[in-house]
C-alpha cells in the first residue's frame, strides 16, 4: 500500500536543486517530498559518477563476500553500493563500533537468515551464479506500525527503504537463453512504488552465454559474459563445497 500523497512533484529535467520555504506560507506533502527526491538523486548519480555502479568501500572489504561454512551459505557483515545504493549486511554477533557509534555485526548472516530473506532454498547440486539484488521500496504503518504517532492515533509519514537480497540463478537457467531469458525477470530492479520491473538498458546480445564451467570455479573469476545491464555482485558457488571462497562482488 502506497502512502498518501497529494502529487508528485519532482521532475530531473527541471535541474532544480533544493526546496526554499517562504514566510507565511500553507508547508505541502509535495514540497517535502521533492526535497527527498532532489537530495535523493543528487547523492545516488554522486555516488555512481565517484566509485561506479557495483563497489565495496574499503573501510568494509569484505562486504557481502560470500564464504560456506559447513556447508551453509553465509554473508559477511559490510557496505556494498550498487547502482548508487547502499546496501548494508549488518551481519550477526554484534560489537561496538566506535566510529559510527553503534553495535555492528563481527560474524557474517547465513543465507536463510538474511533479513529481507524471500524463502528460496539453494539449489541441491550443480553450479549457480550468486547475485546481489538490491532495490527501494516504500514502507507505511501496514509494514512498520512504529510509525503511527502514540499522541494522535494515527501515522503522519511513510519511508524509503533500501532492501537487499543474496539471490541464487542456477546454471542450468543461463544455459538456456541466448539473450536475457524472460524468467530472469526478478534480477532486473523493480520501479519506485512497486510498478512491474524494468531492465535499464536494451537486451544484450551476446555470442555465447556464459562460461560457468567447473573449472572456472577455481578462482572468483567465472568467466561469466552476460546481462552487462544488471547491476549485480557475482561470483560462482559449487553448492554444498564448504572449503569454496568466493567474494560476491567485481573487480574494481
Amino acid at each position: 500500500m502506497s502512502g498518501d500523497y497529494s502529487r508528485k512533484t519532482f521532475d530531473p529535467a527541471q535541474h532544480f536543486s533544493g526546496v526554499l520555504m517562504q514566510q507565511g506560507r500553507v508547508q505541502l506533502d509535495a514540497d517535502w517530498n521533492e526535497q527527498i527526491d532532489i537530495a535523493g538523486r543528487r547523492w545516488r548519480s554522486e555516488t555512481l559518477d565517484i566509485i561506479g555502479r557495483a563497489v565495496v568501500p574499503k573501510e568494509t572489504p569484505n562486504g557481502f563476500r560470500i564464504d560456506f561454512d559447513d556447508g551453509n551459505m553465509v554473508i559477511h557483515p559490510g557496505r556494498m553500493y550498487v547502482d548508487g545504493l547502499q546496501a548494508e549486511n549488518h551481519g550477526k554477533e554484534p560489537v561496538f563500533d566506535p566510529v559510527l557509534e553503534e553495535p555492528y555485526g563481527s560474524a557474517p548472516t547465513p543465507y536463510d537468515k538474511q533479513p529481507y530473506f524471500d524463502g528460496s532454498a539453494l539449489p541441491d547440486t550443480g553450479l549457480g551464479l550468486v547475485y546481489l539484488d538490491v532495490w527501494q521500496r516504500e514502507v507505511t504503518y501496514l509494514k512498520a506500525p512504529q510509525l503511527i504517532e502514540p499522541a494522535v492515533g494515527v501515522d503522519t509519514t511513510a519511508r524509503w527503504q533500501t532492501v537487499w537480497q543474496v539471490k541464487v540463478l542456477e546454471a542450468s537457467t543461463l544455459a538456456n537463453a541466448a539473450t536475457r531469458p524472460t524468467n530472469g525477470q526478478h534480477l532486473l530492479h523493480p520501479r519506485r512504488g512497486g510498478s512491474p520491473p524494468r531492465p535499464r538498458t536494451p537486451p544484450i546480445q551476446i555470442a555465447h552465454v556464459c562460461c560457468l564451467t567447473p573449472a572456472a570455479t577455481k578462482g572468483w573469476r567465472t568467466g561469466f559474459t552476460g546481462w552487462r545491464s544488471t547491476p549485480v555482485a557475482r561470483s560462482a558457488m559449487r553448492s554444498g563445497n564448504s572449503r569454496a571462497t568466493m567474494p560476491a562482488w567485481p573487480a574494481r
